[in-house]
């Protein structure tokens, strides 16, 4: 990028002793600008099929009836694919700014921010040369910024694991080792749990390999706190052991679809040797940018005089965590979201001597702004997962919102109930949804004849693919139902159920 600024220039040493007032305006500016960048175009798009709709659906649904307790996709249909900590974010979100993108994203973007910050505290230990370097990669770098701008719960985790090695990293370099270090550990470990059930604790794996292999007796003065073990079992149980009393199969459920099933293959996602290249490969490229190329460019340059251990510990904190990514059968690029903040602090290791020229803020300023460009962008964009889009062309061909929309033979597009306040319903005819129900504590479909024979005072509208639609209108045609065809939305054709004769 060019030759280092003298001393004094830009973020360079002058930083370190400007006067203190000075420094904290400064930082107090870039945490403003960090705050602004992360809110910005959040409602710009419409929520995208399948993960956003469905989170949202479940926590719109919270919001609705009241119901905290139990995640449901509908009246019939519990939802137990993630601990209900996500869940109960964006219900509250919803609730303080209204039923829209901009809140249901809120909790991704807070999330984002406080990462950032967290991973400050820990570069001021780990990377005490210059602490900031390995903010701006966190907080600039491909992969957090696009993570932030999703209804999704690997932001979230991302800040508990986060906030979790920060606690350690105190516990263990400080000195004296700070009180709040241990019962923070555990709590944010906790609210890992609660977010992703045991995947938030693959930090603490790699605490743990770290503390065998340096100091096994000070690992375990950190990790046996009475206060925190107290506080992780206080916050991480009670949700799940009332569920398990109300539903006993819910215990084996958790253990053998969502646990072992993501590591033996059950939940089917991109298995074998080949998900690794086409799935967590591209990520691993290009989740750095364009800080990793810069650190490329620096090739052979020495690293700094950083505590003893530090090298060795964030290695482990992303090799420990990837091996089980590898191993487990389950593979989707968001998995990988947690090691971000690792790879962060070992790029800014690496770029502690890297001051930009006028060239190189430029570029910087350039990709910032490139980002911001981009989350506008995909607003207008094409795209048929947008919920939000799909919604309005099917509100045009309706009038006006039905009650209940019903998918024949299709997955149901879940954002409609947060767009249209409707009753989502899915229904075998021709087709088996049960065999591939997804992450679902219960199957996603009934049968067409169960469905038809339940009593309703306003008859859904069904959404129907092509090969399925005569199929339709023959078992309505049979039930006297009367209908009326609606034209298509997306790939399927919509059949409204009338209260009289057609």
């Amino acid at each position: 990028m060019g030759p280092a600024n003298p001393p004094g220039a830009g973020d360079g040493p002058g930083l370190e002793t400007a006067p203190a007032p000075r420094r904290l305006d400064r930082r107090l500016l870039a945490v403003v600008a960090l705050f602004l960048f992360a809110l910005s175009l959040q409602g710009s798009r419409g929520l995208y099929e399948p993960d956003e709709g469905r989170y949202s659906a479940v926590a719109v649904r919270m919001l609705h009836t009241g119901d905290w307790f139990t995640p449901r996709l509908n009246e019939d249909q519990l939802h137990f694919s993630k601990p209900p900590l996500f869940y109960w974010t964006l219900a509250a979100s919803a609730g303080l700014f209204g039923v829209n993108e901009w809140a249901l994203r809120l909790p991704s973007a807070l999330a984002y921010v406080f990462t950032v910050l967290a991973t400050f505290g820990i570069a001021r230990r780990l990377v005490p040369e210059r602490p900031q370097m390995a903010a701006l990669v966190q907080a600039t770098s491909l992969f957090p910024v696009v993570a932030a701008n999703l209804v999704t719960t690997d932001p979230v985790l991302l800040l508990w694991e986060t906030l979790a090695v920060l606690a350690f990293v105190a516990a263990w370099w400080d000195d004296p080792s700070p009180r709040w270090a241990s019962p923070l550990l555990w709590l944010a470990l906790a609210l890992a749990f609660l977010t992703k059930g045991p995947p938030g604790l693959l930090p603490l794996a790699a605490i743990v390999a770290f503390s065998l292999v340096t100091a096994p007796r000070k690992g375990l003065r950190i990790l046996l706190s009475p206060t925190g073990l107290a506080l992780f079992f206080l916050v991480a149980s009670p949700w799940f052991l009332l569920q398990a009393r109300v539903r006993p199969d819910l215990v084996s459920y958790f253990w053998n679809v969502e646990l072992l099933g993501r590591v033996s293959g059950v939940q089917n996602r991109n298995p074998g040797w080949e998900g690794i290249f086409e799935v967590y490969l591209p990520v691993a490229l290009a989740a750095s940018l364009p800080w990793s190329v810069v650190a490329i460019r620096r090739r052979g340059e020495p690293g700094p005089a950083s505590p003893a251990g530090a090298r060795r510990f964030l290695l482990l904190w992303v090799l420990v965590p990837l091996a089980v990514f590898v191993v487990a059968q389950s593979r989707l690029p968001l998995y990988l979201l947690p090691l971000t903040v690792p790879a962060s602090l070992l790029l800014a290791r690496r770029l502690v001597g890297w001051r930009p020229t006028r060239r190189g803020a430029v570029l910087l300023a350039s990709w910032v702004l490139l980002l911001l460009v981009l989350k506008g962008f995909v607003a207008y964009r094409s795209d048929e997962r947008d919920g939000r889009r799909f919604a309005e062309q099917l509100l045009a061909r309706l009038g006006t919102a039905p009650p209940e929309i019903v998918f024949v033979d299709h997955y149901p597009r879940w954002s409609l109930a947060v767009y249209l306040d409707s009753q989502l319903e899915a229904v075998e005819l021709l087709d088996d949804l049960r065999g591939r129900g997804g992450p679902a504590y219960s199957p996603i479909a009934e049968s067409l004849a169960d469905e038809l024979a339940e009593p309703v005072e306003v008859p859904p509208t069904f959404l129907v693919p092509e090969e399925s639609t005569s199929a339709l209108r023959l078992a309505l045609e049979e039930r006297g139902i009367p209908f009326e065809e609606r034209g298509r939305v997306g790939d399927l054709e919509i059949l409204k159920g009338l209260t009289g004769a057609p």
